[in-house]
């Protein structure tokens, strides 16, 4: 999790990179909400899939996406 005063500057990928780095050859799973469409965007470019959602009420789904 980035804090949202440093968004948007390279510190999301950057964590991501670093724990893909100490634990090459692993499968990587996250989960976000729907209608953060940012961290999808994010996750996305990384090479990140989406592979389930689970309704949890009317105005929160989750997007699980794996690696």
């Amino acid at each position: 999790m980035v804090h949202p005063d440093y968004q948007c500057q390279g510190y999301g990928s950057k964590l991501l990179a670093e724990i893909e780095k100490s634990f090459p050859d692993s499968r990587y799973e996250l989960f976000t909400s729907t209608r953060s469409v940012d961290n999808i965007r994010l996750y996305k470019k990384l090479g990140y899939k989406e592979f389930d959602e689970k309704k949890i009420d009317d105005e929160l789904v989750f997007v699980y996406m794996e690696k």
